[in-house]
């Protein structure tokens, strides 16, 4: 792929919003191991180390495609899961609607309230430029 192998991608979405796991293959594997495992225990999903990444923008836009490049790195080295939210685009969606798209989402997953197949934690949150001030407001 345009990215290298090796590593996996799968849309999902969280709290109504777009969001893009990624994940090197072979940390998928033994996590969707760990996670089937529990599941037939009765337990409830592993904890796993994850990201969350807000894009910047500059609020109207996101550069998904650019970001892909570092985010990509970020996965090869520390076999973290990056959460890649998408959110709402002023002006058609004014303040406060992006930053309560990156809180609902982080409460998701701090709060286990998602059917992702894991429990984020620790879990870090991030963001670049516009992404970053609404990672932080949220």
């Amino acid at each position: 792929g345009v990215f290298g192998g090796g590593l996996r991608h799968e849309e999902r979405t969280l709290h109504g919003r777009r969001i893009v796991l990624m994940q090197t293959e072979e940390a998928a594997a033994e996590w969707d191991a760990r996670a089937a495992e529990a599941a037939a225990g009765g337990a409830p999903p592993p904890e796993r180390p994850a990201v969350l990444f807000v894009p910047g923008g500059a609020f109207i836009a996101d550069f998904e495609a650019a970001d892909l490049f570092f985010l990509h790195r970020w996965v090869r080295q520390t076999d973290a899961l990056v959460v890649y939210l998408t959110y709402d685009f002023a002006p058609q969606v004014p303040y406060p609607g992006p930053m309560l798209n990156v809180a609902l989402a982080y409460r998701a997953l701090r709060e286990h309230k998602h059917d992702l197949g894991f429990r984020a934690s620790p879990l870090a949150v991030v963001g670049l430029s516009a992404g970053g001030n609404l990672a932080m407001a949220a």
